[in-house]
């Protein structure tokens, strides 16, 4: 992959590519910045936080070492991500959709990284009588790896990400109804932060997003909705999906007709500052939550209110 990343040419599988913001159809030039990045991206598509972790394979190298060799990684990698902005690489899912993504979301779609545990979610929870609400959609991968599903909604506001979701719309035919808005607790307009660091980070600017973003690199308006709203002119979801850096507590209170009507399985991303609150509108709403690690839920509905009603 990254020998094409040089060379501009079309990557080791026959359906990967790197592409350009500014000409989303033709292959990435070999210009400097392109031709120059090989080595600082097979360097530092390693995480810094990795070296620290491992420990040392012979004598001699001690703390002050470990930690230039550290500083060393982080500023690679800070150059990288620098280097990926705009940048759309061609990638195949598991269930053999092929898409766009971008290294300016994260560096790890440089090395066909993708979201195993999402895309598991995806292959074992999605039938063809499935709806699937994929909220905080970024490049798209959870909502194309759910291809086969009887509807796909995917709400992303982020202009460059919408993006690279209709590039792959139009590479793979799969329908996804794509919303370019974020979700929160009540229609409007918001600032949104577009991470310094890769645009998977981008957070809606009032609830600070996670120390991954690394700071704000530009700050814009977009159009926020509710969940409740969507499901007036959607079909009711049979799996939600939540992954909007810091908002989940907002996206949730702006679901309560989602949570006591449609009863979807929900996949959400939490943290320390949320989760209490995540837990307990989820609990509120008849639900059980199964913490998948220390950041990821999988909660489903105890019952369905309404039919006991």
């Amino acid at each position: 992959m990254l020998e094409h990343i040089e060379s501009g040419a079309v990557s080791r599988r026959p359906d990967d590519s790197v592409r350009s913001e500014g000409a989303p159809g033709d292959a990435v030039p070999t210009d400097c910045r392109v031709a120059g990045a090989r080595r600082i991206l097979a360097t530092a598509a390693t995480d810094a936080e990795g070296i620290a972790a491992r420990p040392p394979r012979r004598r001699g190298i001690g703390p002050a070492r470990r930690g230039t060799m550290i500083a060393g990684a982080t500023f690679l990698r800070r150059i990288a991500e620098v280097l990926a902005r705009g940048r759309m690489v061609r990638r195949r899912l598991p269930n053999g959709v092929a898409i766009y993504v971008t290294p300016d979301s994260q560096l790890g779609y440089l090395r066909s990284r993708l979201d195993d545990r999402m895309l598991r979610i995806a292959w074992e929870t999605v039938t063809p009588s499935s709806v699937v609400w994929d909220i905080g959609a970024n490049c798209g991968v959870f909502a194309f790896g759910c291809a086969g599903a009887r509807s796909i909604v995917a709400v992303e506001p982020d202009p460059f990400l919408c993006h690279v979701v209709q590039r792959s719309m139009a590479l793979n035919g799969v329908a996804v109804k794509l919303v370019a808005a974020a979700a929160a607790s009540a229609v409007g307009l918001a600032e949104f932060s577009i991470a310094a660091r890769g645009r998977a980070s981008n957070h809606l600017t009032r609830v600070g997003g996670r120390s991954q973003a690394g700071g704000e690199r530009a700050r814009i308006l977009v159009p926020t909705i509710t969940l409740d709203g969507l499901l007036d002119v959607s079909a009711p979801p049979t799996l939600l999906k939540i992954d909007v850096e810091g908002a989940e507590v907002d996206v949730l209170r702006g679901a309560r007709r989602v949570l006591s009507e449609a009863r979807p399985a929900i996949h959400l991303e939490v943290d320390q500052s949320t989760e209490s609150d995540c837990r307990a509108i989820l609990e509120a709403a008849d639900y059980d939550t199964t913490a998948l690690d220390e950041m990821n839920w999988f909660c489903v509905p105890r019952r369905r209110l309404t039919a006991a009603a």
